[in-house]
């Protein structure tokens, strides 16, 4: 079990490491017309995501809500945003937070069953 979490533990970091670094590189990408800059947005938004995911794994729930909230900048109805950022703030015992974001989550997609759970 302890190499399984090491494993985990390395895999996890590793694709920290890799997403940080898209990032950066992406920080250097000159942007000529409207196309590059919604292909540009989309893929920042998904790093900024897929390393929100990670953070959430490392328990650096700081960092997750500054990663959604950046995402949520741009996107104010990306529900993958608002579910980590909600998770965040009950892990920060910040109740108030987390139902607000969970709510809004919920208007964009009432279907959402985990949603609906984590609200009650």
């Amino acid at each position: 079990m302890r190499e399984t979490n090491f494993t985990n533990t390395v895999i996890w970091f590793q694709q920290l490491q890799k997403y940080s670094f898209a990032l950066k590189i992406l920080s250097f990408v000159l942007l000529c017309n409207d196309e590059d800059k919604s292909v540009f947005s989309s893929v920042a938004m998904s790093l900024n995501l897929n390393l929100g995911a990670c953070y959430v794994k490392e328990r650096n729930f700081d960092k997750v809500g500054q990663l959604c909230s950046a995402v949520l900048c741009y996107d104010t109805s990306n529900v993958k945003a608002y579910f980590r950022r909600a998770v965040e703030a009950l892990e920060q015992n910040k109740p108030d937070l987390a139902f607000m974001d969970l709510s809004q989550a919920i208007k964009i997609d009432s279907n959402n069953k985990e949603f609906q759970q984590k609200t009650q």
